[in-house]
């Protein structure tokens, strides 16, 4: 028999382990493929969102913070050598009334006959030839259940307004953004919905075919006026990036752990495997089989479960991408494309498949295929492996301090903002396996004191179980530290989310106070544009029964040290802004300031800008560039936290706000559910939405609910992986106790007693890894906690949750016996006569 097929032979021999290591394999390949794909479709589904917004063109002229401006300027612009075309639109987000809830469209107003910006191919009907038409896409009206010929109402800051469907399109170029979700109509009616006159919103610009953007760019804003600037089409959507990155970042952690947990339970399982086949190993040797002709063997084997389990995992990360797409689309308020599948995720799934499974086996491999094989034969007993666990413990401490050096560099601030914003789901990595791999040394004393902790309460067969696993140092701890490891994952991670989700909930409790929102559409805050209202609303609504206040709220984005920010533009009172959740800064006094049109800036700006109190902010606005004293800090999730409050009337001087987003309503006290009745017959009349304050909070928790299960999910599955290495520990401990078993068996122990025995190992296990597990995941949880403010910007307020940690605890013992229940059962039905035969 040849070698290769040795290697076939023996993963069909043992098709438990085999299918246990691989899904170790399996889930973590999956882990981080769903995870990296996941991202790089959401990323790339925000800059070709608004990438699809100019079609072919490269580059585009708009207004600082938005709105509209004299197209006059076109002649200046086409003048430029390398500009093709240029095609004076208007963009703007509007509401289309079908049903009881207006939802967000996108407007565009331009030829939709000619030019290269024109709407894609019709799918039916024809072009436009009226002011009263309207093209939809032809995806978007299926989902609407709107027919050609159909007629809709837009809902846009001049009021609303009839349109008659004259044919749909396909959803490509401009007509793909956000799902579909744009409507077309001529330009002058477009104006006219938006009140323009004679404006426009953008002007894009396509480019020649050898043409340098970067060049045409710099030409082109050169003579550009002050409140005009030119730029990728793309930049629009840098908001959502802001938001995007907390949930990637927790992702990415939770990849790396399910990718070191899967690698050291494969690294187990192969020490178990070999211990297993010493004497089939001296066989080899003894006739002829040299030492790397036996590496070779070892190592085909893992790089064979490798390629088998990472083409399961990409399936398995294919499925689980699509799931996490769905929370991400909840978080972020947005309708993705399809799976972005790029080369990247397929990298990954090599690298955590066949070369983990290859890296993982490495050492055991290479410690077998050194081995005497005079020594297996005759069934010695070596000092071998103790050469093996001082390397690990050395290696461990090593990473160990280089760990502790960069968590202390990262809490501190002291390294640079890319490095900052990289490092976390590496370090955890790093984290881990410095303690797993110290995990030999600190196993034996740990426990030691369970088993001191637990003699009165132990029977004999307690005492059987703990000698095995000190029999097995190595092996036992290695499968306490994959356990501890998911334990402390589960509440630093958990913790994490715990307190971030407190700090949402009051955030909002104290931020939006108002009673009622009145707004044109379904809101989209992942890239911060509402439907625009008429500012003469806000009289109607003051004459509504039982209202007491009326604030008007507009998001405006603009640029800030040539970060993309959103301006909170709202019209405060001396109450109103008290209820800022103010983090630096006098609260009364950064009222004041604020009214008299200071700012203040959410601490994620503050932190990536290196913003104080007291201090200026540069704000690029359409009269150039405008200087304002930064009033206070003040926690914010919007985009982020890249935000900026600015009293609604400075605001309006800096950008020429006209319209209004939100109207924020407020009761007099006891008349909150008369004025919601008359605020609902009011919208219904309009068209426009009404939110409660709760209705607001729960789409906060819905838009955040999608994400947090699937972190929940993973940490799941970091335990599944422990359960997976339990299963391991134990089989290979009943099968080198088959002897042992059969001669307690002959001697009256019963079949409970064995299986009590085998439990007893697991508790024994759990145990082990329960004190050190919790007591690192609360260091952990306050490290990450700290980190949030380095990160983020945020600052999160540090509290232990006691139930979640038990209930950690509870699910770490309870995983550990229920992983040892097959083992339990199969050592309690084994034959006594045969198993006295076992070798």
């Amino acid at each position: 028999m040849k070698l290769r097929h040795y290697t076939y032979y023996e993963l069909v021999r043992r098709p438990g382990r085999t299918l246990l290591t691989l899904l170790g394999i399996v889930i973590g390949v999956g882990g981080v493929f769903a995870i990296s794909l996941t991202v790089n479709t959401t990323r790339g589904a925000y800059r070709q969102m608004f990438a699809d917004l100019t079609g072919r063109a490269s580059l585009e002229v708009v207004a600082e913070g938005g709105g509209g401006f004299d197209p006059s300027i076109l002649s200046e612009i086409t003048s430029v050598p390398g500009i093709r075309s240029a095609e004076p639109t208007v963009q703007m987000f509007g509401g289309i009334v079908t049903g009881l809830v207006p939802l967000p469209v996108m407007v565009v107003g331009t030829d939709a006959n000619a030019g290269e910006l024109a709407a894609g191919r019709l799918v039916s009907g024809r072009r436009l030839a009226a002011d009263d038409e309207i093209l939809l896409v032809e995806s978007f009206s299926r989902s609407l259940k709107l027919a050609e010929n159909a007629t809709v109402r837009l809902l846009s800051r001049a009021g609303g307004r009839a349109f008659h469907v004259v044919g749909l399109v396909e959803a490509t170029g401009i007509a793909g953004f956000n799902g579909g979700a744009v409507v077309f109509v001529s330009l002058p009616a477009a104006r006219g919905l938006f009140a323009l006159e004679n404006q426009v919103t953008a002007i894009p610009l396509v480019l020649a075919d050898q043409a340098d953007a970067s060049s045409v760019q710099a030409q082109v804003a050169a003579r550009l006026p002050p409140e005009l600037t030119v730029r990728s089409p793309a930049m629009r959507g840098e908001l959502a990036q802001h938001s995007l990155f907390g949930a990637e970042q927790g992702l990415s952690t939770l990849s790396v752990v399910s990718i070191v947990a899967g690698a050291f339970m494969i690294f187990n399982s192969f020490l178990m495997s070999l211990g297993e086949r010493r004497r089939q190993l001296a066989i080899l040797r003894a006739i002829g089989v040299t030492r790397s002709q036996v590496l070779q063997l070892l190592v085909r084997e893992a790089l064979l479960l490798g390629i088998v389990g990472m083409v399961i995992g990409i399936g398995v990360g294919l499925a689980a991408s699509v799931v996490l797409t769905q929370g991400m689309e909840q978080l972020m308020g947005a309708r993705l494309r399809k799976l972005d599948l790029t080369v990247q995720p397929f990298l990954l799934a090599a690298l955590c498949g066949p070369v983990m499974a290859v890296l993982a086996t490495l050492a055991p491999a290479r410690r077998a295929a050194r081995r005497p094989p005079l020594v297996d034969l005759l069934g010695l007993q070596t000092r071998a492996g103790d050469g093996l666990r001082r390397k690990m413990v050395w290696t461990g401490v090593v990473l160990g301090g280089v760990s502790a050096a960069l968590v202390v560099a990262l809490v501190s601030g002291w390294l640079p903002h890319l490095v900052q914003t990289s490092i976390p789901a590496p370090l955890m990595g790093l984290v881990l396996i410095s303690g797993i791999l110290i995990s030999p040394a600190i196993y034996p004393v740990v426990a030691r004191g369970v088993a001191w902790l637990l003699r009165p309460l132990w029977s004999v067969e307690g005492r059987l179980a703990v000698r095995q696993l000190e029999r097995n140092g190595m092996r036992s701890a290695l499968t306490a530290a994959v356990l501890c490891v998911a334990l402390m994952v589960s509440i630093s991670m958990g913790q994490s989310i715990r307190n971030s989700i407190h700090d949402v909930e009051e955030w909002s409790q104290r931020t939006f106070t108002a009673d009622y929102l009145v707004r044109g559409s379904l809101p989209e805050l992942s890239y911060a544009m509402e439907v625009q209202l008429p500012e003469a609303l806000r009289n109607e609504l003051l004459r509504l029964p039982g209202v007491e206040s009326v604030h008007e709220l507009n998001l405006v984005q603009a640029k800030a040290a040539g970060e993309t920010v959103i301006v909170l533009a709202r019209s405060f009172d001396a109450a109103s802004a008290a209820t800022l959740d103010i983090t630096e800064g006098d609260r009364d006094d950064v009222a004041r300031r604020l009214l008299d049109g200071e700012a203040v800036v959410g601490t994620a700006l503050a932190q990536r800008m290196n913003l104080a109190v007291g201090g200026p902010l540069a704000l690029r606005t359409r009269r150039g560039e405008r200087t304002v004293r930064i009033a206070g800090k003040v926690t914010e999730y919007v985009a982020g936290g890249m935000a900026v409050y600015l009293e609604r009337e400075a605001a309006k001087r800096m950008f020429a706000i006209d319209g209004v987003d939100v109207y924020m309503l407020t009761a007099r006290g006891g008349a909150a559910a008369e004025l919601g009745k008359a605020v609902q017959t009011f919208c219904d009349s309009r068209g426009l939405m009404l939110q409660s304050n709760a209705e607001f909070r729960g789409r906060i928790h819905q838009m955040i609910g999608g994400v947090v299960s699937f972190l929940w999910l993973l940490m799941a599955l970091v335990f599944v992986v422990a359960s997976l290495g339990i299963v391991n520990t134990l089989t290979i401990n009943v099968l080198e106790q088959t002897r042992e078993i059969a001669v307690l068996r002959s001697v009256a122990m019963l079949r409970r007693q064995v299986r009590s025995m085998i439990l007893y190992q697991a508790l024994s296990l759990a145990l082990s890894s329960l004190v050190p597990g919790v007591g690192m995941g609360l260091v952990l949880a306050y490290l990450m906690n700290l980190s949030t403010h380095v990160l983020l910007g945020q600052m999160v307020e540090f509290q232990v949750d006691w139930w979640f940690v038990a209930a950690c605890a509870q699910a770490c013992l309870l995983i550990a016996l229920g992983a040892a229940w097959l083992p339990a059962r199969r050592a309690s039905r084994l034959e006594i006569v045969r198993a006295l035969q076992y070798e």
